[in-house]
């Protein structure tokens, strides 16, 4: 589409300057001009409050390997205990899925008590790799029917980095919880934040979301 724009400023830039059109033309030009600046305005503005817009009925908790072990290796892990039991609490209220996951748990242990006794209902996949995009979350995204994905958990810029690229590029909406992701490092954990930003993902906080769903 831009690159379409783009061509057509080109002749209409060409046109003008060399005289080598008609008036007609040039109006042509003009008109078939604002046309797409019209329908590309549209258009981005339906993608830009598409992502951002969370509601009950669109939106699931995912909750990437919030594990014991893991939680005391974290920089940040009483953020990620306090916000994760919220957020869990939270959906558990409004009937919003949970979904978590567990990296390799016979060597890193189940998820924080903490944070699972919040959900009362919920799904949980263990799994080995780092991205959790696995068949079993793939069915489970399929029966619950949700296009926006809520992320929290560890690591920001290992597991969570690597679920949220392949969502992403699946065609579904990711918002990140930026107080309820942490890594090692607080350096790893901003270029993690940084990295899934520019691939689209929307960086939002524990009482944004809380308020806005």
């Amino acid at each position: 589409f831009y690159k379409l724009i783009e061509v057509n400023s080109y002749y209409f830039y060409l046109s003008i300057l060399y005289m080598q059109n008609s008036i007609f033309m040039l109006l042509l030009n003009c008109i078939y001009f604002i046309f797409l600046l019209i329908i590309g305005g549209l258009m981005y503005d339906k993608d830009i409050t598409e992502k951002y817009r969370l509601t009950r009925d669109n939106c699931l908790v995912l909750v990437i390997d919030l594990q014991g072990k893991l939680l005391k290796a974290m920089f940040n892990e009483e953020d990620l205990k306090l916000n994760g039991k919220r957020l869990v609490e939270f959906a558990d209220i409004f009937s919003i899925p949970v979904i978590f996951t567990e990296q390799n748990p016979k060597a890193l242990g189940p998820t924080s008590e903490n944070v699972l006794s919040a959900s009362k209902n919920h799904d949980l996949i263990s799994k080995v790799q780092f991205s959790a995009f696995l068949p079993e979350l793939k069915e489970l995204l399929k029966k619950y029917k949700r296009t926006h994905i809520i992320m929290l958990g560890v690591e920001t810029h290992v597991c969570v980095y690597q679920t949220a690229r392949d969502l992403i590029s699946n065609g579904y909406n990711v918002t990140l919880i930026s107080d309820c992701v942490g890594s090692r490092t607080e350096k790893n954990y901003l270029n993690g934040i940084d990295m899934m930003q520019k691939m689209g993902a929307v960086i939002s906080n524990t009482e944004t979301v809380l308020f806005d769903v």
